[in-house]
């Protein structure tokens, strides 16, 4: 079959940390030319994943005063981070987009201060790992952690930042369900499948955010079933493998022929 166009096949390293992999490629040029990106993760049966979710992660410093242990007047940087991150956690409100039934979501992953010394511990450090939906900010985000810790009313100082990376972060995406990628991939996995085919939002993010984002080349999902995703015994159900070779090569040449 004669094509008109090529494909590219990566293997990235550092996923889902700082992606340095997939972000030497973009560097590099390499993805300057590539109109569509199809990644073969683990999807369920009959789904499309058009998007996903940001993550980005938060840090606060607080900063309190030191004094003897056993002496009054310090302020402890460690408790008043204790009572930050509690509020954080109660954060309820973290989006909700109807159409993929998708949610944010919210975890305070470290708190880090103080120690064996006879002091009140004047400085103490808390990471929060925030998911947002394509729909939401950062900058939200971040003022809606903001304003949790100020209703812990904390007596330390504090600096919320935020992205403190070598690459930048994980932004979250929706490729339109009306493009000609989405589209495409539909008809061939319907053919492959004969079932109607249902598109979903992953909850969290891979190399697919960096490459649709900061690649700007429009990405999906679409891959065999499995399960215990970034679990020990993770698994892929060899059957479902035909109807995923089947769809990838039917798009595969219907892309690259209709290719301009």
């Amino acid at each position: 079959v004669e094509l008109g166009g090529s494909v590219l096949v990566s293997a990235t390293t550092d996923e889902e940390n700082w992606s340095r992999g997939i972000h030497t490629l973009i560097k590099k040029g390499i993805l300057e030319d590539v109109d569509y990106c199809i990644v073969p993760e683990q999807s369920p049966p009959g789904t499309i994943t058009v998007g996903q979710l940001g993550r980005h992660v938060f840090h606060i410093d607080f900063y309190g005063k030191a004094v003897h242990a056993v002496f009054e007047g310090g302020i402890n940087a460690v408790t008043d981070a204790s009572r930050a991150a509690l509020e954080v956690e109660n954060i309820k409100e973290l989006g909700y987009m109807p159409e993929y039934d998708k949610r944010g979501s919210i975890c305070v992953t470290g708190l880090r201060g103080g120690g064996s010394d006879i002091l009140v511990p004047e400085y103490a450090e808390l990471w929060i790992d925030r998911h947002i939906l394509p729909n939401q900010t950062t900058e939200d985000a971040a003022k809606q952690i903001d304003e949790a810790v100020k209703r812990a009313k904390i007596e330390s100082r504090y600096k919320l930042t935020w992205d403190n990376r070598p690459t930048p972060a994980p932004t979250s995406y929706i490729t339109p369900p009306d493009s000609n990628l989405v589209q495409t991939v539909t008809k061939a996995l319907e053919n492959s499948s004969g079932k109607e085919v249902e598109y979903i939002i992953e909850t969290s993010v891979a190399d697919t955010n960096h490459i649709a984002v900061h690649g700007k080349v429009p990405t999906i999902i679409l891959g065999p079933h499995g399960g215990n995703t970034c679990e020990a015994n993770e698994w892929v159900d060899i059957s479902t493998m035909l109807t995923v070779t089947q769809t990838l090569m039917g798009a595969a040449t219907a892309l690259l022929n209709n290719h301009e």
